[in-house]
Parts: C-alpha cells; structure tokens; sequence
C-alpha cells in the first residue's frame, strides 16, 4: 500500500468550531464507558476525524497519548471508513488505563456499531 494513502492531512480533519457544533446538534451518538463517537453522514469524499479531549481526561501529556493513539488508530483503518462520514470522538478518563490495541479495539467496535466501518 502507498504511504501517501494513509496519511491523516488537514483535509481528514474537524478543526473549526462551527464544524463541531454541527456534528453536535445533528449527529448520532454511540458510548462506551472509555469513549463517545458523534458522527454523522456527509456529501464528503474522505471520512474526517475531530477530536474532543477534556482536561477532565488528566493532564497534558495524558491527553496528548490519548489523541496520538486515535489519530493513528483513524489513519491506519481509514481505507475501510465509509467514505461519507464525519466523526468526533470523546475519550473519557477511562481511556488512559487501555492499551493501544485495546483502545482500537473499543473504538472500531463502535465504528462497526454505527456502521462507519465494514467488519
């Protein structure tokens, strides 16, 4: 596979406030105890990732694993995302006691749940 396929470029992001709300007011929401996803259908041509992390998570570097590992959790299964979609994801405290493997495993179930991603 290219590495230039699976990069996670400002184009596959959620970054400006009025995106968020949007997802927020109109999404559909699906919850684990370790995270929440907010997603919703678009006329997009790449599926797009935001992602929002509260300092209730933990401190700083905390909350920074936290994102580096759904980033790349999002940029190494994007070739099987639905195509169409925006999502935000809210990992909870909970979230810092998984491993990187069990972490994807929780957040492709809930993409399979709301069927981002084929099984």
């Amino acid at each position: 596979m290219p590495a230039k396929t699976l990069t996670f470029g400002k184009d596959r992001r959620i970054l400006k406030n009025p995106e968020f709300k949007r997802i927020f007011k109109f999404g559909k929401r699906l919850s684990l105890p370790q995270c929440t996803i907010i997603f919703r259908r678009t006329d997009a041509k790449k599926a797009r990732l935001g992602l929002s992390v509260s300092r209730k998570v933990g401190k700083s570097h905390e909350r920074n694993l936290i994102k580096r590992r759904i980033r790349e959790i999002f940029r190494k299964n994007q070739i099987s995302m639905e195509k169409n979609s925006e999502i935000v994801v809210i990992p909870r405290k909970e979230a810092l006691d998984l491993s990187y493997f069990e972490l994807e495993k929780a957040l492709l179930g809930l993409f399979v749940r709301g069927k981002l991603r084929q099984a």
